[in-house]
């Protein structure tokens, strides 16, 4: 396999998928979703990253602490071709997270770690705080469309209300250079 048989921002919501918002049930919800992504796609279409592999799952049951101390990335099956943020909010959104508050000191830690190998611009820095909220919107979709549409689970039915105190948390997070 080579870089150009990689698939492109499988991560990423698609038009279909977004269309399916307008047909939640949970109004509210759907269109708390919908003006989320909205501003998010504007704020994007002003910053063009080079895309890079990404994988798009980095949750922490998808890392193992080999005996030498590094870490190894398990669950590759979401890989695609995408723009390094979105990846590294996608990761911010897992790692970064307690009590579903993001915890700005665990961003700072995920930041600096990540510098070490793939230095951030001040732009993209700035980017960053939008790319963890279209993480977390992303993740709120598919929880909302798992529990409530596909396999309807009243156990699970307002999982995707994490996120929401999830983003509104990320609202409240000073700048990372503070």
């Amino acid at each position: 396999m080579t870089l150009a048989d990689l698939p492109a921002g499988t991560r990423r919501l698609s038009p279909a998928q977004q269309a399916t918002i307008a047909e939640f049930a949970d109004t509210d919800f759907a269109t708390w979703l919908t003006e989320r992504l909205e501003r998010i796609h504007t704020l994007e279409a002003t910053h063009h990253r080079a895309q890079v592999i990404a994988h798009g799952d980095l949750f922490d049951d998808n890392l193992i602490v080999r005996p030498d101390g590094g870490l190894a990335v398990l669950d590759w099956e979401t890989v695609s071709l995408d723009d390094p943020l979105l990846d590294l909010g996608m990761a911010a959104v897992a790692l970064a997270r307690e009590d579903g508050l993001l915890v700005p000191e665990r961003l700072r830690a995920l930041v600096a770690g990540y510098v070490e190998i793939a230095p951030l611009s001040e732009d993209d820095l700035t980017a960053l705080t939008a790319e963890i909220e279209h993480a977390a919107l992303i993740i709120a979709f598919h929880r909302y469309y798992r529990h409530n549409v596909r396999f309807p689970d009243s156990a699970k039915s307002t999982i995707h209300t994490e996120m929401i105190k999830f983003v509104e948390s990320i609202e409240h997070t000073a700048r990372l250079d503070s």
